[in-house]
């Protein structure tokens, strides 16, 4: 028998019959109980013994039921190949439940003290804890869990398995909503047990692809930028759509009557072993994603000065011997006159240009498609780009050419 077809017959057959049965036996029970003790002076002392032996009978009557549903039951559930399925079997399981009505042989029995319901009231929700502890518990074996963990690992994995598919927007979104529809199913079966097996696969996965992002020395300024816009804006945008999701679900109500007491638990694992770290590591690749794309404008009004230190008319004390070629007039240069003009001129060209540069970044305005996000994001630090990037070329320029110079003056 497959585990879909289990969960059709536990939920349409067998737990509704289980149900009754046990609840006409919790009137047999319970009369033969208040029979025995009906002489008795006192009533309340009456109804405890009463309640008590009840509840130790009817204790015995779910352990044989549970013992010969698990007995079936936990072969199909080991060979199960969908969550859903076993999900499905436990929701069935759960549906148990004895009629809280008075039976017609127990009419006369009295009220609980203190209980605000009638004593067979009060041993119904007794029995009816009892037997869901216990039927559910049959999925709790640890060959269940860990097959179950490890289906809704891979629900994630596999769709970061190809390392040379780009982590973008269309992708990103895949992942984060294979990873909630695979929360959900984890927090309605098992989450204490099943919650902490999938959340560092699922960290690993996502930090692997993210390391995907990081800048490379050959990597072209359309990637840069794409990557940029997915470390910067799309997947902190998806992080946090999930991270509220995922905490609105666990105060639903749905999630309050099966877990009361774990939603606090559960958000705080899920923000500091998932959210908090992949939030870092997007944050951390973005900064080296501007950088680099700051780089690719740098870089090239840094060339611009490529050779100067070598030019004819700096006098080399290193190299000795005549210090101006034949070339050089006659005339009396001042330091500062000897030093070749057409790369300073070229420099200082590049270095005004790079605003055309920054500007080029967003397009010509005539069809130019850039990942999303990265307008707002050039606007936003276009000034602190411009400043950085004239600064940074200034000194590299200085350090890297103008520090190696000796002016030799005869």
């Amino acid at each position: 028998m497959s585990s879909a077809r289990a969960a059709e017959l536990l939920k349409g057959q067998l737990m509704p019959f289980i149900g009754h049965a046990l609840s006409e036996q919790l009137d047999y029970v319970l009369r033969m109980a208040q029979s025995e003790d009906r002489a008795t002076a006192d009533p309340p002392q009456t109804e405890k013994h009463a309640e008590a032996r009840a509840v130790k009978v009817m204790q015995l009557m779910v352990d044989e039921v549970v013992g010969s549903i698990g007995g079936a039951l936990e072969p199909i559930l080991e060979r199960a190949e969908r969550n859903e399925e076993l999900m499905a079997c436990c929701d069935a399981v759960r549906q148990l439940g004895l009629r809280e009505d008075v039976g017609i042989h127990t009419t006369d029995a009295g009220s609980a003290t203190g209980c605000g319901g009638s004593l067979r009231e009060v041993i119904v929700r007794q029995i009816s804890t009892y037997a869901f502890t216990e039927l559910v518990g049959i999925f709790g074996k640890p060959n269940i869990l860990e097959a179950f963990a490890r289906r809704e690992a891979c629900r994630v994995e596999a769709l970061l398995d190809d390392p040379k598919q780009a982590l973008r927007r269309e992708r990103f979104q895949a992942v984060m909503d294979a990873m909630m529809d695979a929360v959900k199913s984890i927090l309605r079966f098992f989450p204490e047990k099943t919650l902490p097996m999938c959340v560092g696969k699922w960290r690993e996965a996502i930090l692997r692809t993210i390391a995907g992002l990081r800048p490379t020395p050959a990597a072209p300024q359309g990637s840069l930028l794409a990557n940029l816009s997915t470390a910067r804006s799309v997947g902190g945008q998806l992080l946090q759509g999930a991270a509220r999701t995922s905490s609105e679900y666990l105060v639903s109500s749905e999630m309050q009557r099966l877990y009361p007491s774990l939603a606090d638990t559960v958000n705080e694992q899920l923000r500091t072993q998932l959210w908090a770290p992949l939030t870092e590591a997007l944050e951390s690749c973005a900064v080296e994603c501007q950088k680099a794309v700051k780089r690719t404008i740098i870089e090239p009004v840094v060339a611009k000065a490529d050779g100067y230190e070598l030019q004819l008319f700096w006098c080399s004390k290193q190299n000795g011997g005549d210090s101006f070629s034949s070339a050089t007039p006659t005339v009396s240069y001042t330091p500062a006159q000897i030093a070749p003009s057409e790369l300073v001129r070229s420099l200082g060209e590049a270095i005004v240009e790079i605003p055309l540069a920054l500007e080029a970044l967003r397009g010509n305005g005539d069809g130019d498609c850039h990942p999303n996000g990265i307008e707002d994001l050039l606007e936003e630090v276009a000034g602190d780009w411009l400043e950085d990037s004239c600064a940074s070329s200034r000194g590299r320029v200085i350090e890297i050419r103008l520090t190696t110079v000796t002016i030799s003056v005869d």
